[in-house]
């Protein structure tokens, strides 16, 4: 399971098809590629993952330790998680973001991404982690900059579902307790 967390809520985390002169194969990313920016990349294995063909996030997600990072793979590996959590944090225009984690949840590793043309403009990490075998996890994050009248604390709470996880991002507010028991009941 691949899931993307933002301010808009919970999707699917779609890999990218990679074409490279050594072939083709299929890639996570978190963050971006340029100027003040880092782009983050988790290759999927091509034996598992063929790159003709479209795929359907794993459950559990196994990592494979390399050199420089990690491969995800459907056998046996290094590390085994019940997801892949990546989360945009979306800072405010010339502004930042913090985020931090609680529960049953590893930070992996992160991008970076930024605005204005030289990445200085403000900008935040983008964190992908780990949710291990127990499912229950709590990310926050806080923004700064010009917010234009959203929120600048955001909280999601990860609790288990069938093999997978469930995920509910809201506003970090006393009434966000209130829903996420009524929805983990």
């Amino acid at each position: 399971m691949w899931i993307s967390i933002s301010i808009d809520g919970v999707s699917q985390w779609e890999p990218r098809l990679i074409k490279s002169p050594l072939g083709s194969y299929w890639q996570l990313e978190a963050g971006e590629d340029g100027r003040g920016r880092l782009l983050y990349v988790i290759p999927l294995a091509v034996g598992e993952f063929p790159p003709d063909r479209d795929h359907q996030a794993p459950t559990p997600v196994t990592l494979l330790s390399v050199h420089d990072g990690f491969y995800i793979i459907n056998s046996k590996g290094d590390k085994t998680y019940r997801a892949l959590v990546r989360l945009q944090q979306a800072p405010g225009f010339r502004g930042s973001a913090k985020w931090s984690a609680e529960g049953d949840i590893d930070f992996i590793a992160a991008g970076y991404e930024a605005q204005g043309d030289a990445g200085r403009m403000g900008g935040a990490e983008v964190p992908v982690f780990g949710v291990r075998d127990g499912g229950n996890a709590i990310i926050r994050w806080t923004r700064t900059g010009r917010l234009y009248g959203t929120p600048s604390q955001w909280r999601c709470a990860v609790m288990p579902d069938g093999d997978g996880v469930r995920c509910v991002v809201a506003p970090d507010t006393p009434q966000y307790d209130l829903a996420v028991a009524a929805l983990s009941h």
